[in-house]
C-alpha cells in the first residue's frame, strides 16, 4: 500500500500483521534526523572531533569501513583510564541534544508510538510494543506531547518479548535526564559493549531471538550496513543454525536513482524484505509514510473504515486496481471483526455494484489467510481465492461426514454477511444475477434468506401502497427496488432453475445403467433430473443492435437448456436399445410434465402464451423432418413426448386418445401442434371435434402460423375422413379467411387481401390435391385465386408448410411481382420506396434488377431526375449488380457517370454498396484506373459518422465505407504488382497519405486496413513506411497503437526486416496483452514463432524477459504453439527439437511462473510429443509441471505413445507429477494399464514409493 505519492509500497502482509498486533517496530538513528541528531556514523565522527582526536591509521580504517562500534572502542582506548572513557561518553551525550524547534522533530516518533499501540487479543488491553537502539530521549518528548503513558525498559534490564510485554524498550540503553557517575556505562555503543550484549552475556541476543520468534519485526531508520543491524542478523543466523524459522522481517531502506534492484537484493541477502523509498531531502518519504500510516491506523479500525468511506462511495475505475485503491479496499473489508464490511454495507448511497467484479478479481494467497484469522497449516502453498469465495474458519465449516442433510453449508462470517447485505441493495441490477450464475448459480442459504426476505418485504409494501418505504430504498440505492421483470428473474434463481449441476449428470451415463437394468423408479427419478429444464441467463446484445428487445430480454438474454448436455446425440443411441421402444410409453407422464414445465418457464419469461410460443422456429416439425436441426437441447423433450405417445398408441389407444384431449386444452400452441400431429397420425378424434377445435377463438388455429406445419399435415389426412356436413363446414371456415385483428394495424387493405388470398389458396390446394371435392362456390374461389397468382405452386420439399425454411439460408416467402413496363415500374417504386417485409410476402425488385437491368436502371434514373430519391431501392440494385460480374460491368458503363453527379448526402446513403461495388470490380476494363480514382476520391471524402465506439477494429473497418475503400485501394495497388524497394507511385502514395495524415475519426478505419497491410508497404517502400506507418506501433500513442497492433495481429507474417524495425514496440506489447482483446492469442503464438526463428537482433535475454512478462493465460498458447511447431517439423524433427524447441525451453520459457491447468496440459503433451527425446524434455519441464485435475487424455496419450517400454522410470515420475491424490470423480481410466505395463518392463518399480501412490489411487476406485 502506498501512503504517500511516489513513496514506498508497504507490503499488504505487513499491514495485516500490524493489524493483528504481530508487528514490532525496531527503530534506529534515522528516525531522529528531523530532530537534528546524527546517524551512528555521524555521531562517531563528531565524537572524534569533540574529543580533539585526529584518527590514526587504524582508527581511520575503521571509520572508512563503517565499523563505527570498533572506532568508538579505539577512541575509548586512547587513554587506558575509566575517566577518559566516561568523558568520551559524556561528550557523546552532549552531541545527542535534540533540536525541537521544527514541528517535524518529533512527528515520526509520535507516529511510531501510535503505530505501536497494540490491542492484546486475550485481555483486549492496549499495549505499547516498541524497540529502539537510540539513546536519545526524543520518544519521551513525543510521548509527553501526545499524553501517552507506557512503561520503559533500558539495557540491560529487558522484558521477555511475549504476550505480557507492554512498553518501550531501549535495547542499547537510554541517556538519563541528569547524568551521574556511571550512568553512561550501560550504553551499548562500542564493539566491546556489543560483544557483551550479543556474544558474551547475550542478554540482547536472547531478547532479539525471542522477539523474532514471536513477532514480525519492521526496522525503521537503519542503513543497510548499520553495525546494529549486523549484530542482530548475526544473532538471528545463530538461531537459524539451530533450526529456528522466524517470521518474515521488513526494513525501510533508501535507494538512489538507478540502484533500486541492487539495494533490494542486498537487503534480501540479509533475509530482510526491504520497503524501499527514493532518496530525497533527508529521508522525506520515510518520515511521511510513517506519519500517514499512523494517521490512518492510530484509531484502530477507524483506519480501515476510513478507507471504506473515502473509496467505496464512487464507481471503481480500471485504474483502481493499478493504483492499489481496490486492493486497499479489499484489505479493509477483510477485517475479521466485520466492522469495515458493515460500514461498507451501510453506506448511503450504497457502493456501486461495479465494485463486485473489481473486488472479486483481486487474487488472495495462502499468506493472506491470516487476515481472516485462519491457520495456514494444511493449505496448499499455491492456494488462490477471493474475498467472495474463500476458505472458512474450522468452526464455520460443516463436518466431514459420510452423509448429511440437504443444504449443509459453510457458515458465513461477519464479513460475508455484511457483503451479502450490500448486494441486497442491488437486486434490480441484472449484473448481480450474472455474477451469481457465473459461480454456479446455487445461492448460499444465508444469501437466499436475505433475498427472499427483501423480495417479500417489497411485495408486502407494494400491496400496502407504502411509498415511504420505497423512497427510503431508492435513497439507499437506485437499484434497490426490484422491478416486475427482475422479480421474475429472482424467482427463477431462488427456485434453483439456474443452478449448475452439482454432479456430472449425463444422459450417456444413465443410458449405460439402463442397458443392463429395467426401468426402475430410481432410474426414472434420475432421468427426470437429467431432463429437467434449466435457464441460462446471459448479458443481452447491444441495445442498439436489438431495439426490438422487450421486457426481460432488455435486461438479460436467456436460453432454456437441460440439466444434461448433448441430449440429442444420446437419444440417437438410446433409440437403438430394444427395450426402450416399449419402456418409453411408461415415461409419457414424465415427459409431458417436463415439457409443460419448460413451456411454463418460457411463459414466465414472456416468450410463450396461449397463442404464441415460437416453438415452430425451434422445432419446425413435430414429425421427424430434416428441418429439425436440434440446435436446442430442450427440443429433445418434444421428440421424447412424441415418441412416448406413439409407443403408448400401440399399447393403449384409449390413453393415447385421452392425451390428445389433454394436449388441446393445454394453453400453449406447442401442445396444440402435438394434438394436430396425433390426429393426423391416427383417427382418434371425430371430425366434428376436429372442426370444433379449429373453430375455437374465431378459427385462430386454422390460420395461426404457430401450428401451420401440423395443420398442413392434418388437412390431407382429414380429406378422406370428412363427411359432407363437416367438409362443407371446414371449407366455409377456410373461405372466410383469417380475422383482420390478428394482423398489424398499419397493414394496408390491399396487402391484407393479398396475404389472406395466399393463405386461403394454400389450404384449399392441400385439400384439393388430397382428393377433397369442393362445392361450386369454393371451386370458383379456388380457381379465381389461382388465375390471379399463377406463380403460386406447392413445393416438392413442402416448404410452404413451414413458416421458416432452414437450409439454404432463406426464409420461404411468397413473391409480389413488380410491373414489367417502365412507367408501371416507376409508379410501383413511387408507391413502394421501401422494401416492406410482411409475414410471408416479398416483392421481386431484386429479381427485376437481375433479369431486366435496363428497365430497373431506367426507372431509378427517371425517378432521381424527377426528384424522387429511393435509397433502399438503389442499395438493393447495387447489391444485385455487385454480385454478378456481367451486370456489374454493365452498371459501370451505364451508371458510373450518373452516380458521380449525385449529392454527397445521397452518396452517403448508398456509400456502403458503392464501396463494395468499387472494391469488387477493381481492375475491370469498364472501370479503368482514372474512373476508379475519381470514385475513390469522391467516396473517401464523404462526411461519414461513426456513432459507436470501435470495439473490434477489423470488423468495423471491413464493414464501413472508409475501410472498404482502403481495401479497394490496396487491391488496385496489388493489381500493378509492385516490387520490393521500388517505392510507391505518386497516385497511391498521395491517397495513402491522405488517410494516414487525416485526424478524422472515420479515417481510423482506413488506418486499420493500412496496419493490416503494413508488410506489403514495408517491402515496397521501407523508408516511407518507417516514416508514416511504423510509428503507429509505438505505445506512446496509446489509442492508435491498440488499433494498429490488433489490426496487424489479424494476419501477422514472419518478415525479418519488418520485425527488426518494430522490435522494441513488439516486445513492449507484452505489457499491453489484455488490451489486444480477441487478438491476444495471435500475439502469444506469433511471439513464440518469432522466438523460434532465433533472429540475432532479438537477444535471448530480451525474449526471455518478454515471455516472463506474459500473463499466465497466454502461456497455454505459447506451449500449444511449441507443440504445433514440433509436430509439424517433418523430417527435420531431430534438428528442430535440438536447435529450436529445446533451446527455447532452456533459455526463454519462463521458469518462475505457476502454470494453470491448461498450460500444464500443453507442456505435458509437449513432453510426450518429443518421442525419443522424452527424457530430455521431461528433465527440462518437470519443474513446470504440477498435479492437475483432468489427466484422462494425457494418460491415454502416454499409453499410446509406447514410451513406457523405453523409459518406465521417467514415465512413472511423469505420471506422478501430473495425477492428484484425490481425483474429482475417478482416476484416469487408463492409469491402471499404464502401471501394469511399467511393472512388466521394470518389475523393480512395483515397490517404488511413486508407484505405490498411483496404484493406491487406482485401488481406491476399484
Amino acid at each position: 500500500m502506498q501512503f504517500v505519492k511516489n513513496g514506498p509500497n508497504v507490503p499488504e502482509k505487513l499491514l495485516q500483521a500490524h493489524e493483528e498486533g504481530k508487528v514490532v517496530f525496531f527503530c534506529g538513528a534515522g528516525i531522529s534526523f528531523p530532530a537534528g541528531l546524527p546517524g551512528f556514523g555521524g555521531l562517531v565522527w563528531n565524537l572524534y572531533d569533540k574529543m580533539g582526536i585526529t584518527p590514526d591509521a587504524v582508527q581511520a580504517q575503521a571509520l572508512k569501513l563503517g565499523q563505527f562500534d570498533t572506532a568508538v572502542s579505539l577512541l575509548e582506548g586512547v587513554k587506558q583510564t575509566n575517566q577518559w572513557r566516561r568523558d568520551v561518553r559524556l561528550a557523546m551525550a552532549e552531541l545527542l541534544n535534540p533540536d525541537y524547534t521544527s514541528s517535524k522533530s518529533t512527528a515520526t516518533h509520535k507516529a511510531l508510538l501510535h503505530l505501536s499501540k497494540i490491542v492484546d487479543k486475550e485481555t483486549k488491553e492496549r499495549k505499547t510494543r516498541l524497540i529502539t537502539t537510540n539513546f536519545d530521549r526524543v520518544f519521551h518528548k513525543a510521548g509527553e506531547a501526545e499524553n501517552l503513558n507506557y512503561p520503559t525498559y533500558q539495557a540491560p534490564l529487558l522484558p521477555v518479548p511475549k504476550n505480557r510485554w507492554d512498553g518501550l524498550v531501549y535495547l542499547h540503553g537510554l541517556l538519563p535526564e541528569k547524568i551521574n557517575g556511571t550512568d553512561l556505562d550501560n550504553l551499548v555503543i562500542s564493539s566491546g559493549d556489543f560483544g557483551l550484549a550479543y556474544l558474551t552475556e547475550r542478554w540482547a541476543a536472547r531478547f532479539v531471538s525471542e522477539l523474532f520468534r514471536s513477532y514480525t519485526v519492521c526496522f525503521v531508520g537503519y542503513s543497510l550496513n548499520d553495525p546494529v543491524l549486523r549484530y542482530m542478523m548475526d544473532a538471528l543466523a545463530a538461531d537459524r543454525l539451530l533450526g529456528e524459522s522466524p517470521p518474515e522481517m521488513f526494513a525501510f531502506g533508501e535507494f538512489k536513482k538507478g540502484e533500486f534492484d541492487t539495494e533490494y537484493q542486498q537487503w534480501k541477502a540479509k533475509n530482510v524484505t526491504p520497503i524501499l523509498y527514493k532518496s530525497y531531502h533527508k529521508h522525506y518519504y520515510l518520515h511521511e509514510t510513517i506519519s500517514k500510516w499512523a494517521d490512518t491506523y492510530k484509531d484502530g479500525l477507524g483506519g480501515k473504515e476510513q478507507i471504506v468511506v473515502t473509496t467505496a462511495f464512487s464507481n471503481p475505475s480500471s485504474s483502481d486496481l493499478h493504483n492499489d485503491y481496490a486492493r486497499k479496499l479489499a484489505w479493509a473489508l477483510s477485517d475479521p471483526t466485520g466492522v469495515p464490511a458493515k460500514t461498507f454495507s451501510q453506506l448511503k448511497p450504497s457502493p456501486p455494484l461495479a465494485w463486485l467484479n473489481i473486488l472479486d478479481s483481486i487474487e488472495l494467497k495462502k499468506e493472506d489467510l491470516s487476515r481472516f484469522r485462519i491457520d495456514q497449516a494444511g493449505f496448499d502453498k499455491e492456494l488462490s481465492y477471493s474475498l467472495f469465495s474463500r476458505p472458512a474458519k474450522s468452526a464455520d465449516s460443516p463436518f466431514m461426514a459420510l452423509a448429511s442433510h440437504p443444504h449443509v453449508e459453510t457458515k458465513w462470517d461477519k464479513i460475508m454477511f455484511s457483503l451479502g447485505k450490500w448486494l441486497i441493495c442491488h437486486l434490480n441490477n441484472p449484473d448481480l444475477v450474472l455474477f451469481i450464475l457465473k459461480r454456479g448459480g446455487r445461492l448460499h442459504p444465508q444469501l437466499q434468506w436475505l433475498i427472499n426476505r427483501e423480495i417479500e418485504d417489497q411485495r408486502k409494501n407494494t400491496f400496502k401502497g407504502n411509498n415511504d418505504y420505497f423512497e427510503e430504498l431508492r435513497a439507499k440505492s437506485t437499484e434497490a427496488v426490484v422491478s416486475k421483470d427482475m422479480m421474475i428473474v429472482w424467482e427463477l434463481v431462488l427456485a434453483g432453475y439456474c443452478e449448475h449441476s452439482a454432479h456430472d449428470i449425463s444422459l450417456y451415463s444413465w443410458l449405460d445403467k439402463y442397458k443392463y437394468s429395467s426401468l426402475t423408479p430410481a432410474l426414472k427419478n434420475e432421468l427426470r433430473s437429467i431432463l429437467s429444464p434449466k435457464i441460462q441467463f446471459k448479458k443481452p446484445y447491444s441495445i442498439s443492435l436489438n431495439k426490438s428487445n422487450k421486457g426481460i430480454k432488455k435486461l438479460l438474454d436467456w436460453d432454456i437448456s437441460l440439466a444434461s448436455s448433448f441430449v440429442h446425440s444420446a437419444l440417437n443411441t438410446l433409440d437403438g436399445v430394444e427395450s426402450w421402444k416399449n419402456d418409453i410409453s411408461v415415461l409419457f407422464p414424465e415427459f409431458n410434465a417436463i415439457l409443460l414445465e419448460t413451456m411454463e418457464l418460457k411463459s414466465m419469461l414472456n416468450e410463450a402464451d396461449e397463442f404464441h410460443d415460437y416453438t415452430y422456429i425451434h422445432q419446425p416439425s413435430i414429425k421427424r423432418h430434416p428441418q429439425n436441426k436440434d440446435y436446442n437441447d430442450w427440443t429433445a423433450l418434444i421428440e421424447l413426448l412424441r415418441d412416448s405417445w406413439l409407443s403408448l398408441l400401440s399399447s393403449d389407444q384409449e390413453s393415447a386418445k385421452n392425451a390428445v384431449f389433454v394436449w388441446w386444452k393445454t394453453p400453449f400452441p406447442l401442445f396444440k401442434r402435438l394434438a394436430l400431429f396425433a390426429i393426423a397420425e391416427k383417427e382418434l378424434v371425430s371430425v366434428e371435434q376436429v372442426n370444433s377445435w379449429l373453430e375455437q377463438d374465431g378459427s385462430r388455429w386454422l390460420w395461426s402460423v404457430t401450428v401451420q406445419r401440423e395443420l398442413m399435415q392434418l388437412l390431407p389426412a382429414l380429406a378422406s375422413r370428412l363427411n359432407d356436413p363437416e367438409r362443407i363446414r371446414l371449407l366455409k371456415n377456410i373461405v372466410n379467411g383469417p380475422n383482420r385483428e390478428w394482423f398489424r394495424e398499419d397493414l394496408t387493405d390491399e396487402d391484407f387481401h393479398r396475404i389472406t388470398q395466399r393463405e386461403i389458396w394454400l389450404r384449399l390446394e392441400k385439400l384439393k390435391i388430397a382428393g377433397l371435392k369442393f362445392e361450386k362456390e369454393t371451386e370458383k374461389i379456388h380457381q379465381l385465386i389461382a388465375q390471379e397468382n399463377p406463380m403460386w405452386h406447392l413445393d416438392e420439399e413442402q416448404k410452404e408448410e413451414f413458416p421458416f425454411w432452414m437450409g439454404d439460408g432463406e426464409r420461404y416467402r411468397n413473391t409480389v411481382s413488380s410491373p414489367e413496363s417502365e412507367q408501371g415500374l416507376i409508379d410501383w417504386l413511387k408507391e413502394k420506396p421501401n422494401h416492406e417485409h410482411w409475414d410471408n410476402d416479398e416483392d421481386d425488385w431484386p429479381l427485376r434488377c437481375k433479369n431486366d437491368f435496363d428497365l430497373a436502371k431506367n426507372a431509378l434514373i427517371t425517378l432521381e431526375q424527377d426528384g424522387v430519391w429511393i435509397a433502399e431501392r438503389w442499395r438493393e440494385a447495387l447489391q444485385v449488380w455487385t454480385e454478378n460480374k456481367l451486370l456489374s460491368f454493365k452498371a459501370w458503363r451505364h451508371l458510373s457517370e450518373f452516380i458521380l453527379t449525385l449529392s454527397n448526402h445521397k452518396l452517403v446513403e448508398i456509400s456502403w454498396n458503392l464501396s463494395r461495388w468499387l472494391k469488387s470490380n477493381g481492375g475491370c476494363r469498364p472501370l479503368g484506373k482514372d474512373l476508379y480514382f475519381r470514385y475513390f476520391d469522391k467516396l473517401i471524402a464523404l462526411p461519414y459518422t461513426i456513432e459507436e465506439e470501435i470495439n473490434d477494429p477489423i470488423t468495423a473497418a471491413i464493414n464501413h465505407p472508409v475501410g472498404i475503400l482502403t481495401e479497394s485501394l490496396f487491391q488496385q495497388w496489388y493489381i500493378e504488382k509492385p516490387n520490393d524497394n521500388e517505392g510507391l507511385s505518386t497516385e497511391f502514395q498521395h491517397r495513402f497519405e491522405q488517410i494516414i495524415l487525416s485526424e478524422e475519426r472515420d479515417y481510423q478505419l482506413g488506418k486499420v486496413i493500412i496496419a493490416a497491410n503494413v508488410l506489403s508497404l514495408f517491402r515496397v517502400a521501407p523508408s516511407w513506411t518507417s516514416e508514416f506507418v511504423l510509428p503507429w506501433f509505438n505505445w506512446d500513442n496509446h489509442e492508435l497503437a491498440i488499433i494498429t497492433w490488433r489490426s496487424y495481429l489479424w494476419s501477422p507474417r514472419l518478415h525479418k526486416a519488418l520485425l527488426v524495425s518494430i522490435k522494441n514496440d513488439l516486445l513492449e506489447t507484452v505489457n499491453h496483452y489484455q488490451e489486444l482483446v480477441n487478438n491476444k492469442e495471435q500475439y502469444a503464438r506469433f511471439l513464440t514463432y518469432l522466438a523460434l526463428q532465433k533472429y540475432d537482433e532479438y537477444k535471448v535475454t530480451e525474449l526471455a524477459t518478454a515471455f516472463k512478462s506474459l500473463p499466465e493465460e497466454a502461456l497455454k498458447h505459447v506451449a500449444s504453439s511449441l507443440n504445433d511447431a514440433l509436430s509439424n517439423s517433418g523430417d527435420k524433427f531431430n534438428e528442430y527439437w535440438e536447435h529450436r524447441i529445446k533451446v527455447f525451453l532452456i533459455k526463454t520459457w519462463p521458469k518462475q511462473t505457476v502454470f494453470a491447468e491448461q498450460t500444464v496440459n500443453q507442456l505435458a503433451l509437449l513432453c510426450l510429443n518429443t518421442k525419443s527425446y522424452f527424457v530430455d524434455a521431461f528433465e527440462i519441464l518437470k519443474h513446470s509441471l504440477r498435479q492437475i485435475e483432468d489427466t484422462e487424455y494425457l494418460v491415454r496419450k502416454t499409453l499410446d505413445s509406447k514410451l513406457i517400454s523405453s523409459y518406465p522410470d521417467e514415465v512413472l515420475e511423469f505420471l506422478n507429477q501430473l495425477i492428484v491424490d484425490e481425483p474429482r470423480f475417478r482416476p484416469p481410466s487408463k492409469l491402471n494399464e499404464c502401471l501394469s505395463q511399467i511393472v512388466i518392463v521394470a518389475p523393480e518399480l512395483e515397490g517404488n514409493e511413486i508407484f505405490v501412490r498411483l496404484n493406491t489411487i487406482v485401488r481406491q476406485f476399484e
